[in-house]
Formats: C-alpha cells, structure tokens, sequence
C-alpha cells in the first residue's frame, strides 16, 4: 500500500492463516531467545564470579582497544578504580613506558589481525602512586563465530618474584665473586671431558685464557705421569664419588709442571650428574721445598760420610812429620769404609810410580778413578774398584756421591803434595830471606801478628843505636812515641789483613832521640804464620832540611807582610796565575781566596789605568822591555790602592814567553 493511500485491511482466510503461522513462528523464537538469555545469564554469573575471585588483574579490551571490563584486582594491585579505566584506550591511561608502548601497539594489532595469543611477557605498569610495578601479561584473543572481538589480558603482578631473583642474582654474583677471587684453582668439566668453567686462578697458574680453556679437555692439561690416576678419578666422579686428596701433576701452557693437590666431586642438576667441580691449590713451591728437603736429607747423609773419610785423610796429613809415602799407605786403607759395599770394594793410589793398594785389592771391570794433580798437572791417581756386580746407579753401580767423594780424596791428595813440596820452597826461601835480611843495607823488623819483634836486622840497630837482644819479642810500638800509638798500631793491623802501605813514622832510638823514617809495611808470612815486614829509610836530615825551608817560608810571608810586599807567578800557558797571601790581603781579599787568573787580576785594576797595564804586559812579553809600572787597583770595597810591580818573564828554546814572575808592592802611603 502506497503512503497516504487508506485502504481495506486483509481479512481474508488465506491472510488470518498465514498471520497464524507467523505467531506462532514469533512465540517460538520468543521462548527461543528467553531460554538463551537466562543460559547466557546464568554463565555471566559464573563468569563473574570467577573474574572478580581471580587473583590476578584481568582486562578485557575489545578489538579498538579499549577496555571493556575488569575485575576488581586493579584497585588492589594499581589503585585504581574500575570507573577510571573502563571505556578507555590503553594506550591513552599513561601507565605504560613510552618506550614500551610502540611493542604493546605492534603485539596487539598482531593479535587482532592474526588472532594470535601474546604470551607471557613482562612490563612495568604505573600504579595510582606513581610507582612502577612489574607484571607479567598473558593474552587470549576472543572470538565470536571466527570473528576477533577483542582480547582477554591476565595481568600477574610479580614483584615479589623480582625481588627474589634479584636477591638470587645477587647471591649468585657473590657466590661468582667468591669463586673468581679465590687463590684455588676451581674447575667443571662435563661427562665429555671438556672444561665448561674455570676460574680466574686457573688461568693464572695455568696461562690459559677461559676462551682457551674452553676448547681443552681436562686431560690435555694433565701430565702423563699423572694421566691413569686422573681418569680413574674422573670416571669415579662422573657417576657420583666424591674424592679428596687428589694429588696429579697439571702442565701450563708454556710446558711447565705445576704440582696440585684438591678435590674434586659431582654437580648435579635436579638428579642427574651434569659435570664434575673440582677444587685444586698450587703446591708446586711446597713439592719443590719437599723435594729439597728429601735430597738434602739424602746429600748430607753421603755428605756425612764423604767427610768423615776426608776427616780421617786430614787427621793423617796433619801428623807431624810424616811422610808423602806413610800417608797415601794410611789414605789406602781406609778409602773401602766410605764406599756403598765396603765388603767388596778395595782400593789403589798411584804416586810417581809407585802403587799403594789395599789387602783386597783386584782390578775388575766395575770400577772408578780420579787423577792426583798439582796446577793441572797429572801426578797419580786413585782407583776403587768393586769385586763383584753391583747394581747400575750414577756410573755403573757407584753412586754420584761416591764420584763426588773420589774426586775430592783425589784432590785432598793433591793438595797435601803440593803443600808439602810448597813447605820445602818455603824453607828453602825463608833460608834466602834470612840471608838477604841480614845483609840488606835498608833497616828491616819483622813483627809477628802480636805485635811482638822477631827478628831486625844489623842495619836498624846501627840506625837506631839498640843491641839485638833488647828488642826481640819486645811490642814494636816501644820504639814509637806515645802519641803515635794508635796510628802505628793501626796500620800495622791492616797490613796482617794483606794491605801493603807507605807512612812517615818517627822512632827513638836508644838515646831517646827521634829518628823520622819513610816506612812501607807490608804483609809477609814467615813459617805458615803472618807477620809484617817494616822496611824504613832514615830521613831525619831531609825533614830537619824541610822544617828549615819551612821556617824560611814563614819569616818571607812575615816579612812581605811587613813591607806590603807579595810575590806572583804567571803560567803564561795555562794562565795560572799564582799570588802570595799578602797579594790577596793588598787586593782586599782573604788570602786564597779564589783561583786567580790574569783576567780576573786584570778587572781589579782601575778602569783608568787597565790599558796602560795591559799594554806594559803585552810590551814585555812580545818585545821583551823590562816590566815595572805602577798603577791604581780597586778592592772589592770600592776603596782606591797605588801599587807597583816589577816582573821577569821566562821564555822556551824557540823565544816563546812562557813564565811570568813578579812582586806587587803597595805604595798608596
């Protein structure tokens, strides 16, 4: 029917039937979609009784991101209301890190999109307070009929788990900490042999770099000497054994062996076995000590026996005049006693051609010698031999020691032969001492290690005027005046400790006059004893000539003083220019005071007069006038002097002027 057009209603049979039909298609529908909605509301109530017991925070957000409902969680945990959230884009509440955002945006468009879930991530959401609070987000997408219409998002909030993982780590960081500081070596090496840890000590010993370690297996670090006992000890570990005392032998990189000492047990993860951790300290030093100790024990054991053979040598050499021949006849015998098998071992010395052997004595092939020498030079020989076969050792079946002790008897040999002909020389050069002593025409004492006079020969006495008798094993310091005691004393001490020395000493003769004498003392030694040797030259006339020359000196200086008179001496050559005391006083200066050259003389003239000065100088030296001037000087207090010079100059083969003597005399009164 057309609008406005009023027509007829349609009553017809066929229309009432049809509008039955209709009814009742209505009434079912109706009794349809009431049975649907107390369904639906029935599980709307259980859905929210779950969603509001839930312990954690629970959003729905349709699929244009906004929320649509949630629990009451988020007050608890966030503080926030339900009406301050719902209806609202999440982007948009300013609870999640900006940096955050862009990924939170991208995972849920993916989610829409792609109907995929989001799960467990974890975020840091902004409570009411300000505060950020770590949550762990789990995302389901819903549909309805294969259509995404949003997203339900569990929110946990974690911050006790947080918590304790960081206070995990930090256990976890000290117990690292612990373990890199440690001075032990701490290894893991897992069921393949591998290292899967080692600890900065490891390295340290070890010279290995962890990337280093990383690549070895625990056997190619370990010494072969050690390699059996090692894998039986890891095989026991791996399947659970813990073992202690472990002691092995590891190599570095660069091939040295450091000596270990530990334990080592398994490392489990859950129940199983995962790798073995061992705990390893360097004992190397303390093997080395242990080591030294053991052969030092056993170094002075044969060491106690070496010396009780060469105690018993010396105990014969040292028997008073006993024969070369007697000694090597007692040296024979008791060589046997100091060897390893002293049943089966005999002995023989070869000196000059002659044998000296002991009862048992049989050359045999197990035997060992050592030449007698004097300065390198083969004189005999001693030979030890065993009479039956021994065990092989050092050299065949004898010990390094017993080599060591039959060098040294050969050498003990050597010495006490040499001594002894050393002794002949000595008697012999003592004779010819005597001799020259006695006759020399220089003074001579011989002073034993006490001091004590043993012998002064004809010319001391006649110098100084004693008989022979009155001074022998009289102190030489007698012959000395008291205040040079301690000087005399000294340097004769220092001559017996081997220093030859050159002093003046002064002595008194017999009349209590003094002898001055230039005196060398020198070390000597007489009958295997130490003395001293005083050789003196009387030259008391040259010291009376130069206290003469010094008194001499003294009145010229007094003199010149008088008569303001000083002297000079012009090296030309080397410009040293040399003043007596009493120029420098003329000058103003302390006598000596400085080094003077004729440049400085020169700038103690007055400005006035320097030229004619330097003028006089250069005229005498190069045209030979005479050099007599008189002129002005300025002392360093500014005051004005006249003085006058006169010199002589002195000049070389070839005319040269080389020498320039002169006086200055002050006439400024």
């Amino acid at each position: 029917m057309k609008k406005g057009h009023k027509g007829k209603k349609d009553y017809t049979p066929e229309r009432i039937k049809q509008l039955e039909v209709e009814t009742a298609i209505l009434r079912g529908a109706y009794f349809q979609l009431e049975k649907t909605f107390l369904g639906k509301k029935k599980a709307e109530e259980k859905f929210r009784t779950i969603f509001e017991n839930i312990k954690d925070i629970v959003l729905y957000v349709d699929k244009l991101g906004r929320i649509v409902e949630v629990n009451e969680r988020l007050e608890e945990i966030l503080g926030y209301k339900r009406e301050e959230v719902i209806g609202k884009h999440f982007t948009r509440l300013g609870i999640i890190k900006p940096k955050n955002l862009p990924r939170m945006v991208k995972l849920f468009k993916e989610s829409m999109v792609q109907g995929k879930a989001i799960t467990l991530i974890e975020l840091e959401i902004k409570n009411k307070k300000g505060n950020w609070i770590p949550l762990e987000v789990n995302t389901r997408v819903i549909k309805e009929q294969g259509e995404v219409k949003g997203t339900i998002n569990i929110l946990r909030d974690i911050s006790e788990r947080k918590k304790t993982e960081r206070e995990l780590e930090g256990s976890e960081e000290r117990y690292r900490n612990l373990i890199e500081s440690s001075h032990d070596m701490i290894q893991s090496v897992g069921p393949d042999g591998y290292f899967n840890f080692v600890n900065n000590a490891w390295c340290d010993i070890l010279g290995y770099t962890k990337k280093e370690a990383s690549r070895l297996r625990m056997f190619d670090i370990i010494h072969p000497d050690s390699l059996k006992h090692c894998k039986e000890a890891f095989k026991k570990v791996i399947i659970g054994k813990e073992l202690k005392g472990i002691e092995a032998k590891f190599v570095t990189k660069d091939g040295r062996v450091v000596f270990v000492e530990g334990h080592a047990g398994p490392r489990y993860d859950g129940d199983k076995i995962v790798s073995t951790l061992g705990y390893f300290q360097d004992v190397t030093e303390r093997k080395k000590a242990e080591e030294e100790r053991s052969k030092l024990l056993h170094d002075v054991q044969e060491r106690i026996k070496e010396l009780e053979c060469l105690y018993e040598i010396d105990k014969i050499t040292r028997e008073k005049d006993i024969a070369t021949e007697k000694i090597l006849q007692k040296v024979v015998r008791i060589i046997p006693s100091a060897w390893q098998y002293p049943k089966v071992t005999c002995a023989c010395i070869v000196f000059e051609g002659k044998k000296y052997k002991s009862k048992n004595f049989k050359n045999t092939k197990w035997c060992q010698q050592a030449d007698i020498a004097i300065d390198n030079e083969k004189i005999g020989s001693v030979k030890v031999c065993y009479l039956e076969k021994k065990p092989d050792r050092y050299e065949g079946p004898f010990l390094k020691e017993e080599r060591a002790l039959i060098d040294s008897i050969a050498q003990r040999l050597g010495e006490e032969v040499k001594r002894k002909k050393a002794e002949q020389v000595l008697k012999e050069s003592e004779l010819r001492f005597k001799n020259i002593f006695n006759s020399a025409g220089n003074s001579f004492i011989l002073v034993d290690d006490e001091m004590k006079i043993v012998d002064i020969n004809q010319a001391t006495l006649d110098t100084l005027k004693y008989d022979k008798k009155s001074l022998i094993g009289k102190n030489t310091l007698k012959l000395h005046l008291k205040d040079d005691y301690k000087k005399c004393e000294k340097n004769i001490r220092l001559s017996l400790l081997g220093k030859t020395l050159i002093c003046d000493c002064s002595y008194l003769n017999a009349k209590g006059n003094l002898v001055y004498a230039e005196t060398i003392i020198s070390p000597i030694i007489v009958w295997g004893r130490k003395h001293v040797l005083l050789s003196f030259t009387d030259v008391t006339e040259r010291k009376k000539a130069e206290r003469a020359l010094s008194e001499s000196e003294q009145r010229l200086r007094e003199a010149q003083r008088v008569a303001h008179v000083g002297n000079w001496d012009w090296n030309i050559e080397t410009n040293e220019l040399l003043w007596s005391d009493e120029i420098y006083r003329i000058f103003g200066l302390k006598p000596q005071e400085f080094r003077v050259t004729y440049e400085a003389f020169l700038k103690s003239v007055h400005a006035d007069d320097r030229d004619l000065v330097k003028k006089s100088v250069d005229e005498a030296l190069s045209k030979k006038k005479p050099y007599s001037i008189d002129h002005r000087i300025v002392l360093p207090s500014g005051k004005e002097r006249i003085v006058h010079e006169e010199a002589k100059i002195f000049y070389d083969k070839s005319g040269k002027p080389i020498r320039m003597l002169g006086i200055v005399q002050d006439i400024t009164e």
